[in-house]
């Protein structure tokens, strides 16, 4: 009885681990961004979640005081990367109709990022995809961190004009 249970035990602990090596290794276009940021020596958080998918944020204080977050999001099964800064505002009292103006000047003026006002949590947010050749693309490290660098100067541009409409 105590071999069974010890083997059991044993057996489950093997298959967790084999089952956290697995997903210990990132996807490769994943793995390129962080070598790449690895050698531009800049901070960043691996973030990993159930559906095997990789998301790497990276933040960065900006010109005018603001701090942004941009997460880069690596599905393994897609050769899309999605670029996502949250929350470059929080305006829990500005008017609604104000935010979605300046959202909208803000998608026309850029046009290959996307600005969103999320009216649950009274924020404004900015997206950008990138698209590989191919989902294994291991020189994918530099496209993605100019990607990041292109999205964070953006981001970085607008939030004057947002908070000009936070405050109007």
């Amino acid at each position: 009885m105590k071999f069974r249970t010890f083997a059991a035990v044993f057996a489950a602990l093997a298959l967790s681990i084999l089952a956290s090596a697995a997903h210990a290794a990132l996807i490769p276009a994943a793995q390129s961004y962080v070598d790449r940021l690895k050698k531009a020596d800049v901070k960043f958080d691996i973030i990993r979640d159930e559906w095997e998918s990789n998301a790497i944020n990276v933040g960065f204080k900006g010109d005018n005081g603001n701090r942004i977050d941009v997460v880069a999001i690596f599905e393994r099964d897609s050769e899309h990367i999605g670029f996502r800064a949250f929350s470059l505002i929080k305006a829990p009292n500005a008017d609604p109709n104000t935010l979605l103006r300046a959202v909208n000047d803000l998608n026309r003026e850029y046009k290959h990022v996307k600005f969103c006002y999320d009216a649950k949590d009274k924020s404004v947010d900015a997206e950008m995809d990138l698209f590989l050749l191919d989902k294994n693309e291991r020189s994918a490290g530099e496209r993605c961190v100019t990607a990041m660098a292109l999205l964070i100067k953006i981001c970085d541009n607008a939030y004057p004009k947002l908070m000009r409409a936070v405050w109007d």
